[in-house]
This record gives structure tokens, C-alpha cells and sequence, in this order.
């Protein structure tokens, strides 16, 4: 008889909910609850009740975000100069953390670029529904300060954007896909 992985999973689950509380307590403690619209916040959400239910693939899809949102969210300290809240440091840090680690742990899909594709074009949906332009959450009003330069308008801009996601996702999925070809992960299996 096969000796079954357990701890993986409940592994998982503790992190989840750890995601989850630290995303909460500190937009509600520090920032606007409209930032929780963030596509770096709404996919940390989405990575940590994704390993409570025992659903890895949206796990990684929340994860994918979690990495890219610290990589932008660095970008726009630098250029635009919004050095001084101390609490982003800290979660985006944390966040890419583990999102790098559940892709050291999680096998990932063929697929995983379209669920993650999808999941970008909500945040763009959700952005435009709930927020205000003058937020201008996950770009999806305006073009990024410092861009107008390249884009005559917002419709070129968000084109631009939403075609280099594409592609961007894409690309990595096969990357990362082959090069976990044959390599051992934790059981994902949640039945037990």
C-alpha cells in the first residue's frame, strides 16, 4: 500500500488561511477596503481560499499574481516615487514569497495561462465596475503615469496591456510546465 502524502495538504490550508487573514487585517487596518480590488490583493484572496478548499490550479493562478503584483508594484515605487508605506512592503514581500513557493510545491497545469488570463480580465471587469477612475485599480481606467508618451489613448494602452499579459502567460506556462516534467511534488490530493 502506496504511504499517501497528508501533510500537504493541511500544509496548504494553514497557508490559505494565513494569506487570508494578513490581506484582510491589514487593508482594513491601513488602506481603503476598494484596495482589496488590486489585482495583486484579489489574487492573494483567490490563492488562499483556493488552498483551503483543496484547489491548487487556483492556487497557482493567484499565485502567478501575487509574484507579477510585487514586480509592479516595485515598478511604480520606482518611477512614480511612492516610496513610505512601510505595510505594502511588507505584504507584497510576503505574498510574492509564498506564491513562489506554492510554484515550488504545486505541479502546474498545461492550461494554467488561460485560467490565469481570465482571472486578469476579471480584475479589469471588477476594477471598472466597484472603483473609482480617479484609482485608476489594476490600470483599468487610464493609462500608467509615465506611459503617455507611447499611447495616444487609453483604448491603444489597455490593448497593449491586456495582448502582453497574453503573451506573457502563455510563455511562462510552457516554461515552467516543462520544466517540471518528472520532477516529485507534495500530494495535492485532498480526499483524505
Amino acid at each position: 500500500m502506496p504511504n499517501k502524502v497528508t501533510s500537504g495538504p493541511l500544509h496548504f490550508r494553514i497557508i490559505g488561511l494565513l494569506l487570508i487573514v494578513m490581506l484582510v487585517t491589514t487593508n482594513i487596518m491601513y488602506h481603503d477596503f476598494n484596495n482589496i480590488l488590486w489585482l495583486c490583493n484579489i489574487s492573494t484572496l483567490l490563492a488562499g481560499t483556493a488552498l483551503l478548499f483543496g484547489k491548487p490550479q487556483g492556487a497557482l493562478i493567484g499565485a502567478t499574481y501575487m509574484i507579477l503584483g510585487l514586480i509592479c508594484w516595485l515598478l511604480n515605487v520606482i518611477f512614480n516615487n511612492t516610496f513610505g508605506d512601510t505595510i505594502s512592503y511588507i505584504t507584497h514581500f510576503c505574498f510574492a514569497s509564498a506564491g513562489v513557493y506554492l510554484f515550488f510545491r504545486i505541479p502546474v497545469g498545461r492550461y494554467l495561462w488561460l485560467g490565469c488570463f481570465c482571472w486578469y480580465i476579471l480584475s479589469q471587469v471588477l476594477s471598472r465596475l466597484f472603483t473609482s477612475p480617479s484609482e485608476n485599480i489594476n490600470l483599468a481606467f487610464s493609462i500608467w503615469p509615465g506611459w503617455e508618451i507611447v499611447f495616444s489613448n487609453f483604448f491603444s494602452f489597455w490593448c497593449f496591456m491586456t495582448f502582453s499579459c497574453l503573451v506573457f502567460l502563455f510563455v511562462m506556462n510552457k516554461i515552467i510546465f516543462k520544466s517540471q516534467r518528472g520532477r516529485r511534488f507534495i500530494s495535492t490530493d485532498t480526499s483524505s
